[in-house]
């Protein structure tokens, strides 16, 4: 065929033509713009096309598009060397689509042609789809296997045709000794595993299988075999079945792979899926023949030749005998270098001396050996493999060879390193992170307990770095932590640890370090972040950290106490100032305050637990109707918090606790739990809460900023349950002021609904004067400071005047706290405050008693 059309005349052409197109193999004959000007009625069968829909189409049109520019460049010089002289036949393997969209794998010979009326091109082509999927599938069944323990390797199989022929059952199994039945080996049952059956061969389609060599059942399974133990377990569900036959390497039958599907399928369906039992099989066989015979070395040959895992077979004095392709591309070297020459040629050095002494215990005890090994390539560079080395015997148990299987696992490791890298450090900074410091504490407290060695713990919190993050974004919070992380770095030697614990707090571990040491250190340190200058949109800020420093002697019970102690020294560094240092010292007045206020910590979360904190009222009145003394019950009152003592019952004051709960993150958590007994009591007394006016409850400055709260809050508002008009929040000056744009937000939301927004301890700094006009708030709240002296301090009574006038002038009610005498009573209502609340109109009582029935 070739000769026919290589030495050709111009004037045979159109005879060349005419005969192509009665050839078996698919045809289309090409002109030099390649537009299609012949097809036979094989290449009409492939693709799908009718003879007039091709002489309409160029080649191009069968490419996909990424290779049509590609093509037609090489279809051009192709046939403009034609001109020249001879040319030799081109040979390419494509991805092509047929009228259905589908790909379709082909091989494509190109031959030219030369014609009077222009060069043609001849593509004869192949369809090696069958072929291309087959080496895929294979090349999914070396990476299912990859390493795999012999059970791990037959299950990984089984899901790797479950997945990919969607088939409801897989079942791979050996003939039985007595070749009357099959013993599964691996069963999957909807991609699960399920215990391995032994079921006879009479009556089934495996024993078709094993007559024929494979075996084709569409539909109807189960009518066909209605009483198989196989399919008597599967309840009757089994439609199809394909099964082929595992071979030894001998020819001999070893056993079955099957699937089983739970519909009908088609022709093709069945052919793919005989096709890739078929692959499969060809893993499974020398699998199989090695756990019913434990054939010899020799009989692995071809199976090792293909492995995906590098082999390596040495006589006993470790001389080279035999390496597979694998080994070869993993150590760089060719076979005819490895053969003959010492196993230590891979030797990179690295490998601890440990791992080879116990590699040859192992070996000299006529054991298998397996761990991993730092190799060296033929480049000088190294790889990691994970390997198992095991000795050959002869019959009298002496060994005469050792066969090595190598697996290359060096990016395994690599990512393995990264990950135990991620897992100890702070991503934003490379710093520690704070379970990786808290291990080096561990370590730290337990040499100081061995040998008595001193070293320093230092807690370093930033100053002000709120303020960077809520003015400059997170962005900037971000680079001044990295910046600090870098001082951190730099100002510690290279056996002490630094890290980064949580937001804006730092941990220093200095080893073998006393405190005198550890004091010019940190100092360093201390100055080289306040020398940071740094800038953000224009703006400068500045940089300062308390640092609090403890001894780690030995003394201490255990890494957290040291943590509570240091905390102390930085809460300590932070009271007196900032941007310092502070050593812990017991006893201190600091110490003793702290420890309290940690103390109140489990007894607050239990309380919250076992709800046993306690809601008291305290009426705030209308100064109006009390100065005319008009009756009714209108007041609303201020919602406050109390504990029972757990031992005497007596009630414990809240500034006992409330100091912990704010410096241990609790506020919010508190203030969730009263808004919730508020809600629920007017939920329970729907009548009662119409002859009140209310409630005041208090928000701390965590709640605020906490959007979950809010739109709790917002839904049990819109409900209906619950009227918004009954119901108001205070929030202090101090929080409204430190996130003014957060405090906006929640206060506008919360009016939205009907509630109203009090501002509370107006006056305690003066700081929200230049906001007050543009809070969206309904009153303003005194603070008592200024109140309790009104009658008798002109300057208490001057202010709380123009305050009030402030506020009627922009349209707020003023409520003034701390009333704790008819003085002071008289003289608020002289001044024309609206409400009051203190001791000499009501004390705080629990809610029970003052809204009983």
């Amino acid at each position: 065929m070739e000769s026919f059309y290589e030495n050709h005349k111009p004037e045979h052409a159109e005879s060349i033509l005419s005969f192509l197109a009665v050839l078996h193999d698919p045809i289309i004959a090409i002109k030099e713009n390649g537009k299609i000007v012949q097809v036979n009625k094989k290449a009409q069968e492939l693709f799908g096309y009718h003879r007039n829909e091709f002489l309409e189409m160029t080649v191009e049109d069968l490419l996909p598009s990424r290779l049509r520019q590609l093509y037609s460049r090489f279809r051009e010089i192709f046939l403009k060397k034609i001109s020249t002289g001879p040319v030799r036949k081109s040979r390419k393997q494509y991805a092509l689509f047929n009228r259905m969209g589908e790909k379709i794998y082909v091989e494509v010979f190109l031959s030219p042609i030369i014609g009077p009326e222009g060069n043609i091109t001849i593509a004869t082509i192949r369809d090696v789809t069958t072929e291309t999927v087959g080496r895929r599938a294979l090349i999914n069944v070396m990476k299912e296997s990859f390493s795999k323990t012999r059970q791990d390797f037959f299950d990984s199989l089984a899901l790797f045709l479950a997945r990919d022929l969607k088939a409801q059952w897989v079942a791979i199994g050996k003939l039985a000794a007595t070749k009357d039945a099959i013993q599964t080996i691996s069963f999957l049952s909807s991609s699960q595993r399920v215990d391995n059956i032994c079921y006879p061969l009479a009556g089934m389609p495996c024993n078709a299988t094993i007559k024929n060599d494979d075996c084709l059942i569409l539909d109807q399974l189960y009518q066909t075999y209605p009483n198989t133990l196989l399919l008597a377990q599967q309840d009757g569900c089994a439609h199809a079945y394909v099964g082929v036959c595992l071979y030894s390497s001998s020819g001999e039958i070893l056993g079955l792979i099957n699937v089983l599907y739970d519909a009908p399928i088609d022709s093709s369906q069945a052919e793919l899926a005989r096709h890739l039992l078929r692959i499969v099989a060809l893993r499974v066989a020398p699998e199989i023949e090695i756990l019913s015979n434990q054939e010899s070395l020799s009989k692995l040959s071809a199976v090792v030749e293909s492995s995906p895992n590098a082999v390596v077979i040495t006589d006993r004095e470790t001389r080279i005998e035999y390496v597979n392709p694998r080994y070869c591309e993993m150590s760089g070297y060719i076979q005819e270098e490895l053969i003959g020459k010492k196993m230590n040629i891979n030797s990179s050095g690295n490998t601890p001396k440990k791992t080879y002494n116990s590699l040859w215990r192992k070996l000299g005890a006529g054991d298998q050996w397996q761990g991993e090994l730092e190799n060296a390539r033929k480049d000088g560079s190294t790889y990691w493999a994970r390997s198992q080395i095991f000795p050959i015997k002869d019959q009298d148990g002496c060994t005469i060879n050792f066969v090595g299987i190598q697996e290359d696992i060096s990016k395994a490791r690599a990512l393995t390193k990264q990950l135990k890298y991620e897992v100890s450090h702070d991503h934003l900074t490379g710093l520690a992170n704070r379970k990786a410091f808290e291990l080096k504490l561990d370590q730290a407290v337990s040499a100081a307990k061995q040998n008595g060695s001193i070293h320093s713990l230092c807690f370093i919190d930033l100053d002000h770095f709120k303020v960077l993050n809520d003015t400059g974004g997170h962005l900037a919070g971000d680079l001044l932590l990295k910046g600090v992380g870098q001082v951190l770095k730099g100002g510690i030697r290279a056996k002490d640890v630094a890290a980064r614990l949580g937001g804006d707090e730092f941990g220093l571990i200095l080893f073998d370090c006393d405190s005198i040491h550890a004091d010019k250190i940190v100092s360093n340190i201390l100055n080289s972040i306040q020398k940071l200058e740094f800038v953000w949109d224009d703006k400068s800020y500045v940089v300062g950290a308390s640092i609090g420093i403890v001894e780690v002697s030995g003394h201490e019970h255990d890494s957290a106490e040291l943590l509570k102690q240091v905390d102390v020294a930085c809460y300590s560094a932070k009271e007196q100032g900032k941007n310092r240092i502070h050593f812990y010292h017991e006893g201190s007045q600091g110490v003793s305050r702290h420890r309290t206020e940690v103390d109140w910590v489990p007894k607050i979360n239990a309380a919250l637990a076992d709800d046993l904190f306690r809601i008291y009222l305290q009426p705030i009145v209308p100064l109006k109707r009390h100065a005319e003394k008009i009756k009714g019950e209108v007041c609303h009152f201020e919602v406050l918090i109390r504990l029972p003592d757990g031992v005497t019952g007596e009630i414990i004051s809240p500034a006992s606790f409330l100091p912990s709960v704010e410096r241990f993150n609790q506020s919010a958590r508190l203030d969730r739990y009263v808004i919730n007994k508020v809600f629920d009591w007017i939920k329970c007394n729907p009548k009662r809460i119409q002859q009140i006016g209310g409630f005041s409850i208090n928000l701390s400055g965590a709640s605020i900023a906490d959007q979950s709260l809010l739109d709790f809050i917002i839904a049990e508002l819109e409900s209906g349950s619950i009227a918004p008009g009954k119901i108001k929040f205070e929030v202090t000056e101090t929080a409204t002021i430190r996130n003014i744009a957060e405090a906006c937000y929640f206060m506008k939301s919360i009016r939205a609904t009907g509630a109203q927004v009090v501002l509370d301890d107006f006056g305690s700094g003066f700081s929200s004067f230049p906001y007050l006009k543009s809070l969206p708030i309904d009153m303003l709240k005194i603070d008592g400071s200024m109140v309790k002296d009104i009658a008798k301090d002109k300057a208490s009574y001057t202010m709380v005047k123009m305050i009030n006038d402030l506020a009627h002038a922009l349209g707020f009610q003023t409520v003034a706290e701390y009333v704790e005498s008819k003085a002071i009573l008289d003289v608020l209502i002289e001044i024309g405050v609206d409400y009051a609340q203190g001791y000499e109109i009501a004390r705080p009582a629990p809610l029970e008693d003052v809204l009983r029935e």
